[in-house]
């Protein structure tokens, strides 16, 4: 299992998010509360006696949601399913996360679409 859907078996745990977890782009006409991911980068990691098969990773998700206070309120759901990795395999027997940082980027609100937006940032080393 890659680290990407591992992801997303993770957080399609999130009852509001069930079934609605997407890579890079979400599929016309889904509803909202949703979450897009995206792999920003991705870089193999070196130690002192060469290469080796560890990872670090960031990715963006950006949760998409009709109203703010559901935003609020699955965002925090998000943070701590994300926070809980560490230290574990995630997904079905999918990567080991050595080490995790997870960072709130920022919020928006979309007139045309009638959407909130959270911005939302994992740099996990696996």
């Amino acid at each position: 299992m890659t680290f990407g859907e591992a992801l997303r078996h993770e957080l399609i745990q999130i009852p509001q998010l069930s079934q609605k977890v997407f890579p890079i782009v979400a599929p016309e006409g889904v509803k909202s509360p949703f979450l897009v991911y995206k792999r920003e980068e991705a870089e193999g990691k070196k130690t002192l006696s060469g290469t080796s098969n560890k990872v670090h990773a960031t990715y963006e998700l950006i949760l998409v949601t009709g109203d703010y206070a559901e935003k609020e309120a699955i965002e925090e759901l998000i943070k701590l399913r994300v926070l809980s990795f560490y230290g574990r395999n995630i997904g079905e027997n999918g990567p080991f996360i050595q080490n995790e940082t997870f960072k709130l980027l920022g919020e928006a609100y979309s007139l045309e679409a009638d959407s909130f937006t959270s911005q939302m940032r994992l740099e996990a080393d696996y």
